[in-house]
């Protein structure tokens, strides 16, 4: 019998074990892994641990083995995509998460990319970033690198009553095209959740990166952002964008306005409504 390719199957598990839950677990087949070793076994798990105010997650945290020689331990190889980590105190919270992960630019071409972010919160003050970075090998022996980063500051900032600034944002992205979410994706934009401090599912954040900001040769965005509110009743956030490639340029406007009711403290009812905008030259078109 002769399988080609590798095989891959998860199992979702879903359990509690006191404080440990395993959200699934993996099994792997390679014919040769990317050290070229040959008939590869490996277990992976997805998971998370709480104990005292720290939270630990942990993607393909994985043991590899060959299964010509099982027992050979010396040969068992151990790795980990991603992990994120979090401790929730009386006066801070700190948030952290790393991931490397295989993917493709928007050319087909695969490379390993690194990827990470971090957001430190106070009862005043909160400030997070999310970044990546990685090199994309292209036909022809060239390469490229690929990077981007975009930091947010959450504090009271001033203004009138109509437009009183709660946050700022900014961001930055090289050989990195930025795809224009439709309404329906804009919550979920790394733009508008490192406005919310990535909330609690930092490697969710991290996957984001994949849909909204894939690696693109000759492609470059800056944006900058304000989170405010209008007379203590409608919270909003909105990002203006700027983004250019060899051929055209598009400039836009996305982001997000909420209301409850009577008011964020006692909240019976909720409006949340999205918006985005822009004009794209390749195109010649604008949209909203």
């Amino acid at each position: 019998v002769e399988i080609r390719g590798v095989l891959e199957y998860w199992f979702p598990i879903n359990k509690q074990f006191g404080p440990i839950k395993i959200s699934q677990i993996g099994v792997r087949y390679e014919p040769v892994d990317d050290d070229n070793d040959e008939h590869r076994l490996s277990i992976l798990i997805d998971g998370e641990a709480e104990i005292a105010g720290f939270l630990a997650q942990v993607d393909d945290l994985s043991v590899s083995m060959p299964i010509l020689d099982l027992f050979n331990f010396s040969d068992w190889k151990y790795d980990m995509a991603g992990c994120a980590i979090s401790y929730t105190g009386p006066a801070i919270e700190i948030a952290g998460a790393l991931r490397k992960t295989v993917i493709t630019d928007t050319s087909g071409n695969e490379y390993i990319e690194y990827q990470g972010l971090c957001t430190i919160k106070t009862s005043t003050m909160a400030i997070s970033a999310i970044g990546a970075f990685g090199r994309v090998p292209v036909p022809g022996g060239d390469s490229y690198v690929t990077c981007f980063v975009i930091a947010a500051l959450d504090m009271p900032i001033g203004g009138p009553p109509m437009f009183f600034v709660t946050g700022l944002l900014g961001g930055l992205g090289l050989n990195r095209e930025l795809y224009v979410p439709d309404i329906s994706q804009v919550p979920s934009s790394p733009f508008m959740l490192a406005m919310d401090g990535f909330g609690s599912d930092p490697m969710g954040a991290l996957e984001s990166i994949r849909t909204h900001l894939p690696a693109e040769r000759g492609s470059l965005w800056f944006a900058i952002g304000v989170k405010f509110t209008t007379f203590q009743v409608i919270e909003s956030k909105a990002v203006l964008y700027i983004k250019i490639s060899n051929d055209d340029f598009a400039v836009g406007l996305i982001g997000l306005s909420a209301m409850s009711l009577p008011t964020p403290e006692f909240n019976i009812g909720y409006i949340e409504l999205a918006f985005s905008a822009g004009y794209d030259s390749g195109a010649n078109i604008f949209f909203a």
